[in-house]
C-alpha cells in the first residue's frame, strides 16, 4: 500500500477540494452563541442570578449591567455588547424569562437553530407529460 505525500491539485487553485470547502462553513453569529449558551446555563438548573452569570462568564462571555437594570453579554472575540431582550434574542430570552426560569415559575425551551429546507421533486408523473401541448407535436 502507498500513500501519495503531495497530491497533485487539479484546479491550480481555482476551487477547493470538498473537504477544504465544507470546513469553510460560516460561524455561528453572537446570538446565536449567547443562546445556546443560556440553554446550557439554564439545563444546568442555576439556584440565582449570581450562578447563572457564573455559568455564561465559564462559557466565555463578560456581562455588564446597564442603565435602567438592562442585562448586556459579550463574547470575547465580540465588539459590542448584546442586550438580553426579548427583541434581540426571542421569545424566552428577556430577563423577565430568565429570572422566571431560575425562580422555577417558568419552563424554559431551548432554541432550535432553523436551516432551509431543502426539496427536491424527484418523481415525474411521464404520462401527464406525453399527453401535455407542449410534447403532443414533438411524437408525431
Amino acid at each position: 500500500m502507498s500513500i501519495i505525500v503531495n497530491p497533485k491539485q487539479h484546479s491550480h487553485g481555482q476551487f477547493k477540494h470538498y473537504g477544504e470547502w465544507i470546513g469553510t462553513a460560516k460561524p455561528l453569529p453572537f446570538q446565536e452563541k449567547l443562546r445556546l449558551a443560556i440553554d446550557m446555563a439554564l439545563s444546568q438548573k442555576p439556584r440565582d442570578m449570581d450562578t447563572f452569570l457564573t455559568r455564561l462568564s465559564e462559557s466565555g462571555f463578560e456581562h455588564k449591567w446597564g442603565r435602567g437594570g438592562v442585562l448586556s453579554f459579550r463574547a470575547e472575540e465580540q465588539k459590542r455588547f448584546t442586550r438580553l431582550r426579548v427583541s434581540t434574542l426571542g421569545d424566552g430570552y428577556g430577563l423577565d424569562d430568565i429570572l422566571a426560569v431560575i425562580d422555577g415559575k417558568k419552563s424554559h425551551h431551548a432554541h432550535v437553530i432553523k436551516t432551509a429546507p431543502y426539496k427536491v421533486n424527484l418523481i415525474i408523473d411521464i404520462q401527464s407529460k406525453l399527453n401535455s401541448p407542449e410534447f403532443s407535436g414533438r411524437l408525431h
